[in-house]
C-alpha cells in the first residue's frame, strides 16, 4: 500500500525508434505505392547520401536519430553518379528493391514483377 503522502513521483518515458529506416524513394515507414517505390528506386541512379556519408544517422544535434536527407537509408537519388558507387551502397540499393519487389507482390499477388 502506497503512503497518502507520498512525494516522490516516478515518471517511465519509454522510447522506441525502429530498426527499419524509411524507404529511399518515399521516406515512408512502409511504402503506401510500392509501384511507384519500385518505379523511382530503377529509373535512377542511387548512392550514399552526401550528408551523412551512406550511414543513415544523423548528427548529434538532431532530434532524430536518423539523417533527414536520406531518411536513414544512407541513400539518395541521383541524375547520374557522382562518382563509383559504394559496393555497400549498391548492397543497401539491392536490399531496398528487393524489399520493395516483395512487398508488391504481397500487395498485388496478380501483378509479375521483373527481376
Amino acid at each position: 500500500m502506497m503512503p497518502a503522502t507520498s512525494t516522490a513521483s516516478h515518471i517511465e518515458v519509454t522510447y522506441r525508434a525502429s530498426a527499419f529506416r524509411g524507404c529511399p524513394a518515399c521516406a515512408e515507414m512502409r511504402c503506401t505505392d510500392p509501384a511507384e517505390c519500385l518505379y523511382f528506386l530503377t529509373k535512377s541512379v542511387w548512392a550514399d547520401c552526401d550528408t551523412c556519408a551512406g550511414t543513415g544517422w544523423a548528427e548529434d544535434t538532431s532530434a532524430s536519430p536518423f539523417c533527414g536527407v536520406c531518411t536513414g537509408s544512407g541513400l539518395i537519388e541521383y541524375d547520374e553518379a557522382p562518382g563509383p558507387v559504394s559496393p555497400v551502397a549498391c548492397s543497401r540499393h539491392a536490399f531496398q528493391v528487393n524489399r520493395v519487389r516483395a512487398l508488391l507482390a504481397s500487395t498485388c499477388p496478380n501483378v509479375a514483377v521483373s527481376a
